[in-house]
């Protein structure tokens, strides 16, 4: 089916060949996991390309593919399928210069066509497949903050507190984790992306920790927040604020919305409440094979959604100097509404 549609895109765009060159998608179409190698699918050939390193675990994962044994630079070794190809889609985002220069050397006839948007689309709309690996990392990451709840003590380092969930997530069955995790604590928990430090877990604060995994090539990604110790007034109208949004998101969320406009909803809710200033990413993003793929719920995104998409739903209030939350699912989306995949639960923890 995966090959089905890489033939249907070359069908469309009217070209003679696919050659695939990152990781995302050489997996999405062949099941190849290794680090090294490059695809080529015609209407008739689907052909992979790698080294003897991944010689057996190429025959084994890409079972639909040819197999030629070479190395991922040397474009010569694809003669024997493009040496009559007039035009070639590639991935003009992933493409190094270095790279173009020796693919137009080689084939110096041959139109090659930028397609990138159009191959990663192909890995949009998950299926039932797809669905059961992401539901597998996310068992996971809902194990792991069950687990990490108990464990947290005042006094714990942000490190300590990543290094545990890493670990219980390998423990539990991850390939590895999805991004670097994030564990940040008090003022650090108003910086979206902050890299866990030595800073120690004090009374009052918030402790935003978002992190996932992979299973069998597939991601999951959650955030939840705490607040270590006794909660205050302010840290509740923020937590609360944040918690109404991401439960209205997910409500809305169906085929056929436009991104925008669920970015939008979820942003109106927090700006009503007064904190417009401190909501500074979009709502969501894809996920799948990568931790970010299409669709992007932002103020700018021209996509809608459809059926068959897997998106985050993560709004959140970030204050200066005192700190933020983040509360964040994952939601499979028909024309029905939102599956919410993620399980673990969001009243505010006093920890």
């Amino acid at each position: 089916m995966k090959l089905q549609k890489a033939r249907n895109l070359l069908s469309r765009l009217k070209a003679d060949a696919l050659l695939i060159t990152s990781f995302k998608n050489r997996y999405y179409l062949s099941g190849f996991s290794g680090s090294a190698g490059y695809l080529l699918i015609t209407a008739d050939r689907a052909v992979l390309i790698t080294d003897g390193r991944y010689t057996v675990q190429a025959k084994k994962e890409a079972e639909n593919f040819e197999l030629i044994d070479g190395a991922e630079t040397d474009y010569s070794l694809a003669m024997p399928i493009l040496k009559n190809a007039r035009s070639v889609i590639f991935e003009d985002d992933e493409l190094t210069v270095s790279s173009w220069n020796r693919l137009k050397k080689t084939y110096p006839d041959t139109e090659f066509i930028p397609g990138a948007g159009d191959i990663n689309n192909l890995r949009r709309a998950k299926t039932q497949d797809e669905l059961k690996k992401i539901k597998a990392a996310l068992s996971i990451a809902d194990a792991t903050f069950s687990h990490i709840a108990r464990f947290i003590k005042r006094g714990m380092t942000e490190n300590e507190v990543a290094a545990e969930i890493e670990h219980f997530m390998r423990k539990n069955g991850a390939a590895k984790t999805s991004f670097d995790t994030i564990c940040a604590s008090g003022a650090m928990s108003a910086l979206p992306h902050h890299q866990a430090s030595g800073k120690p877990l004090c009374e009052g604060d918030f402790l935003v920790m978002d992190y996932g995994c992979v299973f069998e090539g597939y991601c999951s990604d959650i955030t939840r927040t705490v607040v270590i110790g006794k909660a205050s007034s302010r840290h509740r109208e923020i937590y609360e604020t944040v918690l109404k949004t991401q439960l209205a998101a997910e409500k809305i969320l169906r085929a056929g919305l436009s991104a925008r406009d669920a970015d939008k909803a979820a942003r109106d809710i927090i700006e009503n409440a007064g904190f417009g200033k401190n909501f500074s990413h979009s709502l969501g993003h894809g996920v799948g094979i990568e931790i970010h793929e299409l669709p992007n719920l932002s103020p700018k995104s021209p996509l809608t959604l459809s059926h068959g998409d897997v998106v985050t739903i993560e709004p959140g209030i970030y204050i200066e100097g005192f700190g933020g939350v983040r509360i964040e699912d994952m939601a499979y989306i028909s024309e029905n509404g939102a599956e919410i995949l993620t399980s673990s639960p969001k009243e505010l923890l006093e920890l």
